[in-house]
């Protein structure tokens, strides 16, 4: 990943649409593997919600009533393709 970011260690320069696009994907990607690979297969379609959810920009904190927040959550969309996705775990990513 530093080889991406490198040319940008400069706070002037921006990153490109395509690298952050990639930066972006990969956030996801180890979220999903990394913290939804725990749960059991029950869980998995409520946590498909949960991140569906996070991703399009509800408040997942008031919804969800998670308590003891480090900092005030403020919901932002972001713009992942995920083509509609029924399951998370089976997202490919193919630019």
């Amino acid at each position: 990943m530093n080889y991406y970011l490198e040319p940008f260690a400069n706070e002037d320069e921006k990153i490109p649409k395509d690298i952050q696009e990639i930066i972006t994907n990969w956030v996801l990607f180890g979220v999903v593997w990394s913290i939804g690979i725990i749960l059991e297969e029950p869980s998995r379609p409520k946590f498909h919600k949960f991140l569906m959810e996070l991703i399009g920009g509800e408040d997942v904190v008031e919804k969800y009533v998670l308590l003891d927040a480090l900092f005030k959550f403020e919901p932002k969309p972001y713009s992942y393709k995920l083509n509609d996705c029924e399951n998370i775990y089976e997202i490919v990513y193919d630019r």
